[in-house]
């Protein structure tokens, strides 16, 4: 149990996951995986392949547990504060549009 509970759990779970998919993806019936994760399934006019469905359900938890952490930080955290969460704030904002800034200019449009 001490193992779940350890900060390094989550990575040696990522990693073990894509040792795993390289493993499976390299052997004789990799193709046939990977063929497989794109047999579209879902209800009329929400078929999405296999691989989607796995992406967006991932993607989903990823950002609910972004949200529970913000969340607890800002009302109970180290973020507890206007003052102390202005600057990460800034840093935020920044990391979204200093990219699209130099998109902008090396695209030029």
């Amino acid at each position: 149990m001490k193992l779940l509970r350890s900060e390094r759990f989550p990575a040696f779970l990522l990693l073990g996951a894509a040792a795993l998919g390289l493993i499976i993806a390299n052997l004789p019936f990799g193709g046939e995986v990977i063929s497989w994760s794109h047999i579209e399934i879902g209800v009329p006019g929400l078929e999405l392949s296999i691989s989607h469905w796995v992406a967006d359900l991932l993607l989903a938890v990823f950002f609910f547990g972004v949200a529970v952490e913000l969340q607890f930080e800002l009302t109970r955290g180290q973020l507890n504060s206007v003052a102390k969460a202005i600057r990460p704030a800034i840093a935020a904002v920044g990391g979204v549009i200093v990219p699209i800034i130099i998109f902008l200019l090396i695209a030029g449009r």
